[in-house]
Parts: structure tokens; C-alpha cells; sequence
């Protein structure tokens, strides 16, 4: 085995020598004998003397290598079997340093001079090293001694005690630690900081310590502290998390592990560390809250205690809280800043509801406000619109009172504001607003807005668009550009009005909601407009931001709790919110109220925090008050009316009220004469009266702000307009609203179009009437169908024609190049110039340089029996027990000459056909192909639409009556669906009667079109007691089998064969076992009607578009008498 061949060749020493090898023809010699190995190693002596070499040929033995090193460094020596001892070693050494003039110079002499012999002069060789400053370490093992330790190191144990010179150290040796084999030092084993400067680092895991991370590192648990004092998130060895970040050396802070989902801090996902220097406290700065809100010390932004308390960890480290707080990391504090001194005049800005006439009472005229109200500074004009092209609008319901309002003398600043909450959110509207203020249209708009001030005798411009950026308003969500297009909008205004003293005024409302406020720069925009009406008065409702939010009202999972919407102290935190966000106090005119929320009370005897309203998303079940008309939001007027009469004993009224201190609002608990009708108080209501409101205006002008906005000054008292000869107008007292049904709309559209003609008591009333009318008008349609000869026929025709249309559906699905049946199929062709196999879609009959064809033969084969029979089923709509497999001959179409005409020569073309062998075809007998009877299915569902219309008549007389016990909205929600769905097919219905068998060939499909829209209509009559379990997609094949896939009627299969879809679920809620009648009325319409409230556009797309339309309406309608 000559040395060139070797491709490795290792040498080892102990003790860190580099050995001098002096007689290489010797292991040469050696090796050519076959060794691998030669090596000078006694594992009984305690002298460090191993010396090994080792060689191989190929990179594939190198775990060779690797072994044998690995257990000369243990101390231990190789084991080869056979192998023998050589004696004759004599010339193996080791470097050795000589003794220089000068520690610091090198010594650059050949190395091989610098050698001494090793075994013999071992000791000797100790001393002529130089000591250097690490010496050769390694860490103690599970059950290691001293004397383990010098054998592993290959040292006498007086040299390893010399070594390691601790007193103490046999007695304390741990896993782990480190000792030296050698003179010196022992190395610094610790992690090193990173290479840009950041501390080394580890990532906690579960079942971390802080003894088992130091151990496996070689540092101490004092060590991990010390590191760690202003590392983030440090809490101490006893709280540490999963995933946490530690610094395991000196060096920069690091980074934080990220956590999915926080919204602030250093471990909002995404965040990049800071450049240059940086320690821990830095971190806190990255990703703050918009508006400055607390930043929690788990990663959320809010504004409350909760929030913005700091507790910090005893440990001082930035980032870290004490166990059982949420701690606070940026922006904390729940204080209000800047209002240390007064920043003006006092503002009082109260709102005027110009379309207070629209209600049915408690009236304000314009030319009124002077009179009632003396200290007012502003009056805000409450609302213009916005036109398509962007100009101010205004409405022909407030024209009047505006024009009244423009023309007046007043003592106070007249200021028109644009927009409000309907005008925001309504389908109509809502975009004209985010496309006003648009990069495109923002400069037009506020040229508008000038020109509409300078022809009108006004002091100032308010919007309010409720809520630029909010995305959970029942609309398309706003795009996140919204409020900062708004701002620029304001900036453009704000040049154009000006800005010298004397200017026309600029303010937007805004809410005291951290969520829809968020958006807002308010910052930026502060600089631009004169003040802000701060909406401090709807801290609480019933809407989607609140119902079913835990985080809605702090210490209520589900969000539904009895809160007051002007609490006091949720109002200072508000405050705190925007003067914090930069907004200086005295243009903050916060909202006071003249109203009151209400809510229907889950148990009438609990009334505190934590007690519960019903209801649903944006549903109030509270009783609407007398004159404003909507569930959940009455005047102070009104409640001050409930508590008179109830003082004066009149029958059907009856409340108590108090004043709650904690939050500073008056709570009542109330009933109404024209709502529950002796079921007691079931209404919890907060609102401020007079004494309450005064303490209010108080408490926020010694806060230093800069005035007081009232929503709304014509809901105060109990105003009564003006009439022409200057007498009062009429008073509402209980009693003097008769519902007259004569003279109510008579159908949806009529109603929509004249609402404001029907007094708001009557309006539930007669919207309810309408739908009972189309209902019984649908239902009597369905009783002559059930009963008529000539509809029996039709349904003849119906099974017969749809019969008939199986052959030329058959031959669409297995049409060569196109039939939806040929992907399972194979075929074999033959023409008179051709033949082939394949796929049936590559099939070709036609030679384009023969004029004539000839006779052509195509066999088929189905390759996939399975596939071929459930398409059969799926997309036409035949079942495999009415098909057989034949051979047809189709013939080429071939004119014939007329006769006795000599100029046409005979065609030779008689003779071209094609021939389609094993071919599907429908079979002879036709009794035998099942058609669902339509008539069937109606016999079955009359009795239960009966029973709808009898449920219809009798919640009808209850709700005119005044005994309902039920919201009316509920069942006007739940009833309209199976009105609507009768009615779907009321013009089939009179369709059907104009074909007759005359029309056999024009009107077939159309005739099973018509049928098939009835089916589908009642089929959840039926199918909502289980008797109709997959009728729809039986009858569907109707559809199928006359081509007519894409048809509407098909659209809405998926709905009616799904026992649990809305209209079934509707139906058994209603009429079912578990309907009314068991549940009783207010439990089960509630039921039925969130079951529809829970049906969204998406769901609403299989439905026919008459039926969309007329719920659009309904829905719209309900708004409109009850919201």
C-alpha cells in the first residue's frame, strides 16, 4: 500500500502538541505491512503521553477518523484485534517553544528544529513550553470524579488537582462545568454577542429554567439575571414564557419574539428592530397606538385602565408586568393633558332636528329656539345631504324649516351640518361621501360648500359622516384611505373659508368610541377646523359594535349589558382618548344628552351593570316612545310624560326612576300604554334629566373644555310648533291616536312612497295588514290550482312533454365533438375514405374533398360506466331505468327536385347518412318513466299554508287589538318570507292558464318552467315537517331535461331541498310542532325572525329578484316606522 495512495493522513498528541514525525520511512514501512493505526497510548498511567496516527483512502472512511479521535480526546486508546505493540518508537516529538529575549517576539526559525524527543523527555517538555493563557479544557460528565477527569485528560491526578487549583473541586464538580487539562487559564466558554452587536441570545421552550439554560451554556442563573435587567419583557427566572427572548451575554438588547394578532409594541408581527443603538426602553416607542392610545403590556391599544395602568415587574425591565396585570408599555395613563388652565369662552352648541315634523309629535319650530333656548352659542342645522354631483342638498322634508332658519336673526352662531348617521350609511348615500372628498372630487366639493355659504345667511359649516375607515356598518367597508382623504378634503375647505378672524366657522362630529375613532387623524385635522363635536353621548346601544362584544362594555362577555350611554367616568376616558391624541381641549365640545337609550330587560327585576337586554344586532326590542318612534332611543320629553302620567295614575303607564351616582345618569324602569300592554315595567332607560344635564355641563367646563354640544334640543320638552293663526298645535295625550285601516296605503310601494301619512302607532299596523292581504290573495291562487280540472290537465301535459324532450336531450349529451357524455365514452368510425378510433370527441365524418359523404358507421363504446350514468343524472336529468342502447340512422339532409322540372338533375346525395351504433335512446314505454306530480305536492302543502294565513289573521287582530305579545318587527321579519316565497309564483300561476294543447310545440317549455316555479315556491310548505326530503332535485330534472340549466327556477334548489335553510327553518318556527303555539308568539316570531336577520346578500342571490326586491322593501320599511 504505497503513501502516495493515502488521500488522508491524521496525526494526534495529547497535551495540544503538534507532533514532529522524524523517521517517516518508518511508517511508511508500517503501513505498507496494512496498518491504519499506530498509536502511543496507556490508559493506566496518569501522564498525558497518547500519540496516535491514522489514515485512510477514501473520503467515504472518514467516520473513521472521527471515531478515533473522538476517543483519544476521552483519554482512552484505540482497540484493533490481532493488533501488536511496536517497542521501537523512538523518535516521535512534539514543538517546543525556546526561551526568547522578549515575550513579544515571534520566533520565525523552521519548525522542525524546535523539536524535542517526547517519551523520553517528557517532563522536560513540560517546561520548556510557554504557558499560555487558555489551557485545554473539557466539561464534566453525569458521575465524573477527579480521577475520570485526569484519565479523559490523559494527565497524572496530582497534574489535573494542579490544574484546577480549587480547593473544593472534587467535592463540587457538576455536569457540565468546565476544567482544565492543561496549564492555564480556563477558556470563556460563555456565548459571545452576535456579530452586529446584539447580545447572544436563546428562545425559551416549554420546560425551560433558568438552572437548565444556564447549565447548557456554561453560565449561572446570577448570570441570566444580570444579562437580562434591560432585556424586553424580563420578569424574572420564576415567569418565564414560551417563545421569550433572553440575551445569554453582553451586547444590545434583542428583539422580542413576535406573537400574531397584538396591534402595538415591539411583538406586533412585521416589526423591524431600530437602527444604530438601542436598548429596551427604545422598543417601547415601535408600533404605538393611533391616537396614542395605551399599548397594554400584552400588545393591545385601548383606553381605559385596563389598558393604561403600568405595574411593572420587580425585575425593572422594559416590557415586563407583575403576574396578574395587563401592565402598560406606551402611552399610559388615563388622564386628560393640556386643560390645566381655561382655553377660552364657554361654547353651548345645541343641535336642531329640522325634520322633527316628520314625527307624529313633540314639534320645534326654528323661529322657537331663541325663545326656549337662551344660553345657546351655536345652533348646528341638523341635516343637509350631499347630491350625486356633490352640492349641498336640501330635502323638501326640511325646506321649510330651513329656509326659516336661513332668514332669521339670531343671537347665536347659525351653522349647517351635512351628513348624520342615516345619510352615512344608507345604500343610497353612503358613497357620496367617500367620493367627495376623493383626490378626483375633493377640490369641487369644497368649492360647492363655499358657494352654498356664500348664497345663504349661515355662520359655519359641521359634518357629520358617520364614520370614515369604520368597516362594520352594514355597508361595503370604508377604505382605509377614507379619513385621511377626509382631512385633506378639510384642509382645502379650510383655505377657502379662510382663516382670519370673522371667518365662517369649520367643525366635524366625531365619536367617543376608540374603535370608529381610530381612523381619524385627529391630530392633523385639529390644526384645520375650529372644533370638534365630541359624541360623548352614545357610549353605549344596541348595535353591532356593542351587542355580542366582549370588549364593548368592560366585565361583560356578550356586550348585551345594562349600560348607561353618558357614564360619567367612560366619558373622562374618552376625553383623556383625544387630548392625548393631540387634540387640544378647548376645541373638544363634548356631547351632552336630551334623550335617553332604552332596552328591553332579559328579567324586569334585575336593573344593575350586570343585567341583560334582549334583542338582537341593531334590534331593539324596547318600546318605541309616542312621538320619536324607534325602539331603543326615546326623548326626555317622552320619559318625562311616562313619569306624569304615571304620577297621575293613568291607566297603562307606569315607571320608577334614580338617579345612579357611580356613572351620574337618571336610570328609568318603564312600561308604555302603546307597547306591552300590561306586561308590567319591561323598558331599563339612562338619560340625564334637567338637574343631571346642568351638574354635567359643570363638571366638563371645570375640566377646561372647550364647551358642551346637546343632542338634540327639540327632544328637551314637550314642544308643540306653531300654526298659522299663532295658536298651539295639538298635544299628544294617551288615547288620541286612532289607527284607521281605510285609510292606509294598500300595497308595499304605496306605504313606502307615503309613510309619513301613517301616524308611527299605526304604522306596524299597517304594514301588517298588507302582508296579510298578498298573503290570502297568494293562498287562494294555490286553492285553485288544487281544485281546478284544467290545471289537472296542464300537470298532464307537464309529466307528458317532459317525457317527450328525453330523446333530443339525450342526443344533445351524446353529440359527437360536444356532448357532455362523450368524456366517458370511446368510439370507433368508418367512412368510405376514412376509419379511426379514439375519444369521441376526435371523431370526423367529413372528407373536405368529397362533396358526397356516403354512408358513415360511429359505434360506441362507454369506457366509464359510473361517470357516464351520473352525469346522465346530474346534468340532464335522466335516470339510467329510461335509456336503452340501440342503433339509429340519421340521413343526410337531401332536397329533392320539384316536379317535372327538367333543369334540376337528379342529387346524388341520397345515399349520405350516418349510423350510430349503441347509441343511448329513451325507451318505448313511457309508462314507465317517473314524473313527479306537481298537483301532489300542493295538495300536501295546502294545509299548512292555511295554517300560515290563520297564524297571519290572528297575530293581525292581536297586534290591532293592542294584546300582542311580540315585537312587531319580529313578525313582520319572519312572516314576509313565506308571503313572498306564495307569491314568487302568483304569475306562473296565471300563466299556466293560457296555454292550451294548441300550443304544444311554442309553449312546452314554457309550461314546465312555469310549473316548475310553483314547485319550488311550496316545496318548504312541505318539506319543513320532513315530507319532502329531496323533492326539489327530483323535480329539477325538469329543468335539466328541456335544457333550461341555467333557468332561475333551478337557482333556488339549493335552498329548498336544505331541510335546514332559512325558509324551512322559518316555517318550523312558526307553524311547526315547536311553533307558536307551543313556544308562545314573542319567543317563537324572535326565533324566526333572527333566523331571516341572520340570511345575508350572499344568501339572498338564489332567490328570485321579485322576491329580493319586495324584501329590500319590507326591510326598508321597517327602518322607516320603527328606527
Amino acid at each position: 500500500m504505497p503513501i502516495l495512495q493515502f488521500s488522508l493522513f491524521v496525526l494526534y498528541s495529547g497535551l495540544n502538541r503538534i507532533l514532529r514525525v522524524s523517521d517517516f520511512s518508518f511508517i511508511g514501512v508500517v503501513l505498507k505491512k496494512g496498518a491504519q493505526a499506530i498509536q502511543s497510548c496507556n490508559t493506566s498511567i496518569k501522564e498525558a503521553r497518547t500519540v496516535g496516527l491514522f489514515a485512510v483512502e477514501k473520503t467515504e472512511d472518514l467516520y473513521m477518523v472521527q471515531s478515533a479521535l473522538k476517543q483519544w480526546t476521552n483519554g482512552g486508546c484505540l482497540y484493533f484485534p490481532r493488533s501488536r505493540v511496536l517497542a521501537t518508537i523512538s523518535e516521535l516529538g512534539v514543538l517546543t517553544a525556546g526561551e526568547p529575549s522578549n515575550l513579544t517576539e515571534l520566533d520565525t526559525r523552521p519548525i522542525w528544529r524546535h523539536t524535542r524527543p517526547m517519551l523520553p523527555h517528557a517532563k522536560s517538555g513540560f517546561h520548556s513550553l510557554a504557558i499560555r493563557a487558555d489551557c485545554r479544557a473539557i466539561q464534566v460528565g453525569v458521575g465524573d470524579s477527579c480521577t475520570a477527569l485526569s484519565v479523559r485528560c490523559g494527565i497524572r491526578g496530582s497534574d489535573f488537582l494542579k490544574f484546577n487549583s480549587m480547593t473544593n473541586l472534587c467535592s463540587t464538580l457538576m455536569p457540565k462545568q468546565w476544567v482544565c487539562c492543561s496549564e492555564g487559564t480556563l477558556p470563556d466558554k460563555r456565548p459571545k454577542p452576535q456579530p452586529d452587536g446584539t447580545c447572544a441570545t436563546h428562545t425559551v421552550v416549554v420546560g425551560d429554567g433558568c438552572f437548565a439554560i444556564a447549565d447548557n451554556y456554561g453560565i449561572t442563573v446570577d448570570d441570566i439575571d444580570k444579562l437580562n435587567r434591560g432585556t424586553w419583557g424580563w420578569s424574572g427566572c420564576n415567569r418565564l414564557q414560551p417563545g421569550q427572548v433572553i440575551c445569554l451575554s453582553k451586547g444590545n438588547t434583542p428583539m422580542p419574539a413576535e406573537i400574531a394578532g397584538v396591534d402595538c409594541g415591539p411583538q406586533k408581527p412585521g416589526t423591524r428592530k431600530p437602527s444604530g443603538e438601542f436598548d429596551g426602553w427604545d422598543l417601547a416607542k415601535l408600533n404605538p397606538c393611533p391616537l396614542n392610545a395605551c399599548c397594554s403590556g400584552w400588545g393591545f391599544c385601548g383606553i381605559t385602565a385596563e389598558f393604561c395602568t403600568e405595574f411593572p415587574a420587580d425585575t425593572g425591565a422594559p416590557g415586563s408586568f407583575k403576574h396578574g396585570t395587563n401592565g402598560c408599555i406606551s402611552n399610559c395613563g388615563t388622564e386628560i393633558v393640556g386643560n390645566k388652565t381655561p382655553g377660552g369662552s364657554f361654547a353651548r352648541v345645541g343641535y336642531f332636528q329640522a325634520y322633527n315634523f316628520n314625527r307624529d309629535c313633540l314639534y320645534l319650530d326654528a323661529r322657537k329656539i331663541e325663545e326656549n333656548f337662551k344660553d345657546l352659542t351655536h345652533v348646528h342645522f341638523a341635516f343637509a345631504g350631499l347630491t350625486e354631483d356633490f352640492n349641498i342638498n336640501i330635502g323638501d322634508n326640511i325646506r321649510e324649516q330651513f329656509d326659516l332658519f336661513n332668514s332669521m336673526k339670531a343671537p347665536f352662531k347659525k351653522i349647517l351640518s351635512v351628513g348624520g348617521w342615516a345619510e352615512s350609511t344608507e345604500p343610497g348615500t353612503y358613497s357620496r361621501y367617500r367620493q367627495a372628498v376623493s383626490p378626483k372630487n375633493r377640490y369641487k366639493f369644497a368649492q360647492n360648500v363655499v358657494k352654498f355659504l356664500d348664497s345663504h345667511n349661515l355662520d359655519g359649516i359641521d359634518f357629520d359622516w358617520e364614520y370614515p375607515g369604520a368597516t362594520d356598518q352594514g355597508i361595503p367597508a370604508s377604505n382605509p384611505y377614507d379619513a385621511e382623504n377626509y382631512y385633506r378634503f378639510l384642509t382645502q375647505l379650510r383655505v377657502l373659508l379662510g382663516t382670519a378672524p370673522g371667518s365662517r366657522s369649520l367643525s366635524i362630529a366625531i365619536p367617543a368610541s376608540y374603535w370608529y375613532l381610530k381612523p381619524f387623524p385627529v391630530r392633523a385635522i385639529s390644526v384645520v377646523v375650529d372644533y370638534f363635536i365630541y359624541m360623548t353621548y352614545d357610549l353605549h346601544g344596541q348595535w353591532v359594535l356593542d351587542y355580542g362584544n366582549k370588549f364593548a362594555n368592560p366585565g361583560c362577555p356578550n356586550g348585551n349589558c345594562l349600560r348607561s350611554h353618558i357614564n360619567r367616568t367612560e366619558t373622562y376616558s374618552a376625553l383623556a382618548m383625544i387630548t392625548k391624541a393631540g387634540v387640544v381641549p378647548e376645541k373638544v365640545f363634548v356631547g351632552v344628552s336630551s334623550y335617553g337609550r332604552s332596552f328591553r330587560m332579559s328579567d324586569p327585576s334585575c336593573t344593575g351593570p350586570q343585567c341583560t337586554f334582549t334583542g338582537a344586532y341593531g334590534h331593539s326590542e324596547a318600546e318605541p316612545g309616542q312621538c320619536t318612534g324607534t325602539g331603543g332611543y326615546i326623548a326626555n320629553a317622552e320619559l318625562q310624560k311616562i313619569l306624569e302620567y304615571t304620577d297621575k295614575g293613568e291607566k297603562g303607564f307606569e315607571a320608577k326612576k334614580w338617579y345612579d351616582a357611580e356613572t351620574d345618569s337618571d336610570i328609568m324602569t318603564c312600561m308604555l300604554k302603546y307597547g306591552t300592554r300590561g306586561q308590567g315595567m319591561t323598558d331599563w332607560v339612562a338619560y340625564m334629566d334637567d338637574n343631571t344635564k346642568a351638574k354635567r355641563i359643570s363638571w366638563i367646563q371645570g375640566l377646561n373644555m372647550g364647551g358642551i354640544s346637546d343632542w338634540a334640543l327639540d327632544l328637551g320638552d314637550w314642544f308643540t310648533g306653531i300654526k298659522e293663526n299663532g295658536t298651539i298645535g295639538w298635544t299628544v295625550e294617551p288615547g288620541n291616536l286612532d289607527c284607521d285601516p281605510n285609510a292606509w296605503p294598500k300595497t308595499l310601494e304605496d306605504l313606502d312612497a307615503n309613510i309619513g301619512k301613517v301616524p308611527i302607532p299605526c304604522r306596524g299596523m299597517a304594514l301588517m295588514d298588507i302582508l296579510t292581504k298578498e298573503l290570502e290573495g297568494a293562498v287562494d291562487k294555490y286553492r285553485e290550482i288544487s281544485s281546478s280540472d284544467d290545471y289537472k290537465q296542464r300537470f298532464e301535459w307537464y309529466a307528458d312533454w317532459v317525457k317527450d324532450s328525453i330523446e333530443p336531450r339525450l342526443m344533445k349529451f351524446t353529440a359527437l365533438k360536444t356532448g357532455e357524455g362523450l368524456k366517458y365514452m370511446d368510439c370507433k368510425w368508418s367512412t368510405p375514405y376514412a376509419k379511426g378510433e379514439g375519444p369521441c370527441t376526435e371523431v370526423n365524418l367529413y372528407d373536405p374533398d368529397h362533396a358526397d359523404p356516403g354512408g358513415r358507421t360511429v359505434e360506441y363504446t362507454v369506457r366509464d360506466e359510473e361517470g357516464f350514468y351520473n352525469a346522465l343524472l346530474k346534468d340532464a336529468g335522466i335516470s339510467k331505468e329510461w335509456i336503452e342502447w340501440t342503433t339509429i340512422t340519421e340521413p343526410d339532409y337531401c332536397p329533392t327536385c320539384p316536379p317535372k322540372n327538367e333543369f334540376c338533375p337528379p342529387k346524388p346525395c341520397a345515399d349520405n347518412y350516418v349510423k350510430y351504433v349503441n347509441v343511448p335512446s329513451r325507451i318505448l314505454d313511457k309508462s314507465k318513466i317517473k314524473v313527479e306530480d306537481p298537483k301532489e305536492l300542493i295538495d300536501k302543502a295546502i294545509p299548512h299554508i292555511d295554517d300560515v294565513l290563520d297564524l297571519a289573521y290572528i297575530t293581525s287582530y292581536e297586534l290591532n287589538m293592542g294584546i300582542l305579545d311580540a315585537d312587531i318587527t319580529d313578525v313582520i321579519t319572519s312572516l314576509s318570507m313565506p308571503v313572498f316565497m306564495l307569491q314568487d309564483a302568483s304569475k306562473s300561476i296565471e300563466e299556466i292558464k293560457k296555454i292550451g294543447k294548441e300550443h304544444h310545440d311554442t309553449k312546452k317549455k314554457e309550461l314546465i318552467l312555469n310549473i316548475l316555479s310553483i314547485v319550488f315556491s311550496i316545496i318548504p310548505f312541505v318539506g319543513f315537517a320532513g315530507q319532502a326530503a329531496g323533492i326539489a332535485t327530483r323535480f329539477a330534472t325538469a329543468a335539466l331535461i328541456i335544457g333550461e340549466i341555467g333557468n332561475a327556477a333551478l337557482s333556488v334548489v339549493d335552498i329548498v331541498d336544505n331541510p335546514a335553510a332559512a325558509p324551512f327553518a322559518i316555517l318550523g318556527l312558526l307553524i311547526g310542532v315547536e311553533g307558536v303555539q307551543v313556544k308562545g308568539a314573542r319567543e317563537a316570531f324572535k326565533k324566526a325572525a333572527n333566523v331571516r336577520r341572520a340570511l345575508k346578500a350572499d344568501g339572498l342571490k338564489s332567490f328570485s329578484q321579485e322576491f329580493v326586491r319586495k324584501d329590500s322593501l319590507v326591510q326598508g320599511l321597517l327602518k322607516k316606522c320603527f328606527k
